[in-house]
């Protein structure tokens, strides 16, 4: 019988691909892969065989949900979906560790030398714990796994013709559920950080920093609109923001289009003529893909700003500045020329962050190494429960009734179902044969011949087996 992994979803467009490639990769070392979307897995964890885990963080969110997933009979993994982005080493610990949760955890594995350096000095204790293995999410940036962004960024140049596209990032002055100036920061108490945390701080730093830049960010995209008639801006805003925002500037405008939809933002950036973004990690995954890449920078507070957008994005200190780079690429594309002489040297300042940068070097096969020569698995449960047909559906009818009683509950309060909303804008589904078909077109980059199963074991989990 197959060992187990699970890999849990939470923003479907940004982590799909790096858990589609994981699954196979998994698959051909003769493990069966379960994706699985973070609320389906917590709630029909009780139904499956033991194996191990990869949760996105071992932040205090996390606590109680590890503590029953061990339970079980698990094997908890932690790859942090941000441990290459954060502000200082006090940023990092205080928001990304939670030390109750690290005595229930089997392995953690870090990004590269940068973020394995800081978890290795604050966890001494645990660092037989702690593996440099790289992440799933830079192995799909690589060829030949990067060409589904390739054939998909085809598509929308067929549809869309040439643009510039604008990446937003202004999740701490422009959130979802953004109400006044203070929501964010209340947030974070509610969460448990005090006025004194350096979170807390930090937040009310980068909410002040990201409102300076969101007015000049909305002052380029005016200029760009009167100067550029001719010539196309797409934005696309970040899944945790207020989109209305940005849906609402661009209807002023017949030249600038917002789009959210379903296809990731790298295929969007190899679209475009160039992408602009604002201290956000859109600039590396542009940068690793070999697009030309602008970091969007008119206020400087480095202790709100990560350190790679400054490393692979080319910075711009103004709406003017920018306007002029956009002319002069139309005219002269100097930049471009520039950015690829530089390509080199920045590759190699990249190398103490990312572990697999190099072609022959794969995330998955070094965690898979790591896994297969510690202890035996021991499996506490060897099998899934109630998977029937019957059994599926009666969970999908009780998740349509838990969702309408929500609407209706808040409907007599006179309560907006925003929570809903969010969750939809984040996670707006997942079908079978969406799946099937991102993994064919995963395996097609990859060139392999292998074919493989997707079964929809409970709503919103999908088993991925290697077809014999």
């Amino acid at each position: 019988m197959n060992k187990r992994i699970y890999l849990i979803l939470e923003i479907k467009k940004r982590e799909l691909d790096s858990r589609c490639y994981f699954a196979i990769k998994a698959c051909l070392q003769g493990y069966s892969t379960m994706i699985s979307k973070k609320e389906s897995f917590y709630k029909n964890k009780n139904y499956l065989k033991s194996g191990y885990v990869f949760l996105k963080s071992c932040g205090p969110n996390y606590y109680n949900e590890i503590k029953k997933i061990k339970k079980l009979g698990h094997k908890i993994c932690v790859m942090d979906e941000e441990g290459i982005m954060y502000f200082s080493v006090e940023d990092y610990t205080e928001r990304r560790i939670y030390e109750k949760n690290l005595d229930y955890l089997d392995y953690i594995f870090t990004w590269g030398n940068d973020d394995h350096q800081i978890v290795t000095n604050v966890l001494d204790k645990y660092k037989n714990k702690i593996f440099k293995t790289g992440s799933p999410r830079i192995d799909v940036l690589k060829k030949p796994t990067s060409e589904i962004y390739q054939n998909e960024a085809k598509e929308i140049k067929k549809k869309y013709q040439d643009f510039f596209l604008f990446n937003t990032f202004f999740t701490y002055t422009n959130h979802f559920y953004k109400t006044d100036k203070h929501n964010h920061l209340e947030t974070l108490q509610a969460r448990g950080f005090s006025k004194d945390s350096t979170i807390y701080k930090t937040g009310l730093k980068m909410q002040i920093f990201q409102e300076k830049i969101l007015k000049e960010a909305i002052n380029f995209v005016e200029k760009f609109a009167i100067k550029f008639s001719d010539k196309k801006l797409i934005i696309r805003p970040h899944p945790s923001e207020n989109h209305e925002l940005w849906f609402n500037l661009s209807k002023k405008y017949k030249n600038i289009e917002t789009i959210y939809d379903e296809k990731s933002a790298c295929s969007w950036i190899l679209a475009s003529e160039f992408a602009i973004s604002s201290n956000c990690t859109t600039s590396v995954e542009a940068f690793l893909l070999g697009k030309l890449n602008y970091n969007f920078r008119p206020f400087k507070n480095d202790d709100v700003e990560f350190k790679l957008p400054k490393i692979t994005g080319i910075n711009i200190s103004s709406a003017d500045e920018m306007i002029q780079k956009i002319d002069n690429f139309s005219k002269l594309n100097i930049d471009h020329d520039n950015y690829k002489k530089n390509y080199e040297k920045k590759i190699s300042d990249l190398n103490n962050y990312f572990e697999n940068l190099n072609e022959n070097s794969c995330s998955i096969e070094n965690i898979i190494n790591i896994i297969e020569k510690s202890k035996e698995f021991n499996n506490t449960k060897k099998n899934d429960n109630y998977s029937g047909f019957v059994f599926f559906y009666y969970l999908k009818l009780l998740r349509k009734i838990n969702v309408f009683r929500s609407y209706f509950r808040n409907f007599l309060k006179k309560k907006e179902n925003r929570d809903t909303e969010f969750a939809i804008q984040k996670f707006p589904g997942l079908s079978k044969k969406e799946l099937e078909n991102r993994i064919k077109e995963t395996c097609n980059a990859m060139k392999l011949k292998e074919k493989f199963k997707v079964i929809e074991k409970f709503p919103g989990s999908f088993l991925i087996e290697k077809e014999e």
